[in-house]
């Protein structure tokens, strides 16, 4: 139990390092000159991806699937962070094919661990509703 709350903990803070990294992306100040420092989109969705896998890690899967939803749900950071108009276009966010094969894998592998919680949550979470409404074939 004080594995998951350190888990959440540190899972917070790297979303908050996310934000950071968006506010910076859309802030004025001039870009880096150096070598090849990954983009601020591309290192937001780190700080993302890394939120998700420790969620996901100690048995948060709904607060990791919100996580993911919560950031491909907003059009500003989303679109941001693939370069669809702020920043220099060179982000390495998720699109929306990505996204949804992640979140598909996601809850193929809850509903196939046989675990009567993990699939109850795959029969009322929202993403799996979205998930099929928007891509059928992968649901």
């Amino acid at each position: 139990k004080a594995a998951v709350a350190v888990c959440e903990l540190v899972a917070d803070r790297l979303m908050k390092e996310a934000s950071t990294s968006y506010s910076l992306l859309t802030s004025s100040s001039p870009p880096l000159q150096s070598g090849h420092r990954p983009s601020h989109g591309s290192t937001s969705m780190e700080f993302v991806e890394a939120a998700v896998w420790l969620l996901r890690s100690c048995g948060c899967h709904e607060k990791a699937i919100y996580v993911l939803q919560d950031r491909m749900n907003n059009p500003a950071i989303r679109n941001a962070s693939i370069g669809g108009g702020i920043g220099n276009g060179n982000g390495s966010g998720w699109s929306q094919i990505k996204f949804d094969s992640y979140i598909a894998t996601h809850l193929g592998e809850l509903w196939s661990s046989k675990d009567d919680t993990c699939c109850q949550l795959v029969l009322l979470a929202p993403a799996t509703r979205d998930l099929i409404a928007r891509n059928p074939t992968l649901g």
